[in-house]
């Protein structure tokens, strides 16, 4: 009877022991709560069975209701998910809300990832890893500590260093590296072509060229008919060719000069680079017609328009080599019986006067490139996928990086490595760094082998008819165009 009794009372010891040992444990949770109420790991203690209601009670008190703090934000983590074992890509966008405190004065609202950055339990080197990005996005700010920011990734919140003096890990473009969709023309920037073409100050456009609207003084029904056959076809060329899906839809205005002062005057006004032919900036696609063939001014809004696409299919702050190559690609395309682009093939407009001949289009493009393959040379393609704005622009002879850009995205799309450079889009749209490195992975080969297959591709490229002799021709490549 005494070995049972002091049997129980053992039990009744270890009982309370374990009783004593789960109330401290849920002291110190409750305690950390109050210390630190938005740490991730309490967040989930807060759905444990015994302490979870403690916990979550505690840090509502110290963090005050969601709605009474900022309201909710909706926060865009990622635009679409590639999934290599199925090799398809969802555009679908996941978003998330969440809600967050009130940010210190001088906080920018939004911090970089780049792919290994981890994010933290706490504020402070050393503690749990929560997650690691495995892609390049802008994701907002929850809170702030120094130079800690907590944000949430796919769902997981934890605490990121921000990077001094990095800024966005592709260029200054403000947006993410992630397809967005179209963007409205400024209204500064309406009311400047409506001051140039004298309109009144509330004409809104009654015309469309496809899917866009249009101003333009032009009064051309042949031009106009073109344009409208281009403008419809490019998103289909667009998506076929490269296996892309598009964001959103269209949402930019297209304005077409009649006089090349008019447009000279509109880049003037508006701060707009220097484009000898047509360029995109704040949501216009602006051009001219003055002086200029049919088939150079579809070129043109192809072009552009191939720019705007490339915002929804890709993302801005591309490397110019596939912004540019990408827009030549399907610009100096022929156009089938129904003016629509057909990807793959070349165009080869030409002015004829008497014995003077003057090609344009697809042609030139190659022509300017075999000479310069016949003379100083390609510029090595690891060297023109590195290349900045400046730098791709300033490349003599003129327009020789877009004729490159073009023929080198032509010549992967007609190799066997095309499943590879469209592997490479998807991972960009996904939000993967669109790096020289990762080019040369998605194609698994090297940078030699690449600039030998180019060259053969050109050599085997037919010029076609209209090629004149050297010293009677006049070659104009499609370029200019931004």
């Amino acid at each position: 009877m005494v070995a049972m009794r002091a049997s129980l009372l053992s039990v009744l010891a270890g009982l309370l022991g374990v009783a004593l040992l789960v109330g401290a444990l849920a002291v110190a949770v409750v305690a950390w709560a109050g210390l630190y109420p938005h740490s991730p790991l309490l967040a989930r203690a807060s759905t444990w069975r015994v302490v979870g209601p403690w916990v979550a009670e505690v840090r509502a008190r110290h963090l005050g209701p969601a709605a009474e703090r900022t309201g909710p934000r909706v926060v865009q983590v990622v635009r679409g998910t590639h999934v290599p074992a199925l090799d398809t890509y969802d555009p679908a966008p996941v978003v998330i809300s969440v809600n967050s405190v009130p940010l210190p004065d001088g906080v920018w609202p939004e911090v970089w990832l780049r792919p290994g950055d981890e994010l933290r339990a706490e504020p402070k080197r050393g503690s749990a890893t929560v997650a690691t990005a495995n892609a390049v996005a802008n994701v907002r700010v929850l809170e702030a500590r120094g130079d800690w920011r907590r944000v949430l990734w796919h769902g997981e919140e934890g605490w990121v260093r921000e990077q001094r003096g990095g800024g966005p890990p592709l260029g200054s473009a403000p947006d993410p590296v992630l397809p967005l969709t179209g963007r409205p023309a400024r209204p500064e920037l309406l009311a400047a072509v409506r001051q140039i073409l004298g309109l009144p100050a509330d004409a809104t456009p009654s015309r469309r060229l496809g899917a866009y609207p249009l101003l333009t003084d032009v009064d051309d029904p042949a031009l106009m008919i073109v344009l409208d056959r281009a403008a419809r076809g490019v998103d289909d060329a667009y998506t076929s060719r490269y296996w892309l899906s598009l964001v959103g839809e269209p949402a930019e205005t297209v304005v077409i000069f009649r006089r090349r002062a008019d447009y000279d005057a509109y880049l003037a006004r508006t701060g707009g680079p220097a484009a000898e032919t047509g360029h995109v900036a704040g949501g216009v696609v602006a051009l001219y017609r003055e002086g200029r063939l049919i088939e150079d001014v579809r070129a043109t809004l192809v072009h552009e328009l191939v720019h705007v696409l490339g915002r929804r299919g890709l993302g801005p702050a591309l490397p110019p080599w596939l912004d540019e190559g990408m827009a030549d690609d399907l610009a100096e395309s022929s156009f089938g019986e129904g003016g629509r682009p057909i990807p793959g093939t070349l165009s080869d407009p030409a002015l004829r006067a008497g014995g003077f001949v003057e090609i344009h289009g697809g042609h030139a493009s190659l022509d300017m490139l075999r000479r310069q393959i016949a003379g100083p040379g390609l510029v090595p393609l690891a060297e023109l996928t590195s290349l900045g704005e400046e730098e791709f622009l300033a490349r003599q002879p003129r327009g020789l990086t877009y004729a490159e850009s073009s023929f080198f995205i032509r010549y992967l799309l007609a190799s066997e490595r095309a499943a590879g450079f469209r592997t490479f889009l998807r991972a960009i749209a996904s939000g993967q760094p669109p790096s020289p490195d990762a080019l040369v992975d998605r194609l698994g080969t090297s940078w030699s082998e690449l600039d030998d297959g180019l060259v053969a591709y050109v050599a085997a490229q037919p010029l076609g008819a209209v090629t004149p002799p050297p010293a009677t021709a006049s070659a104009t490549p499609a370029s200019g165009a931004s």
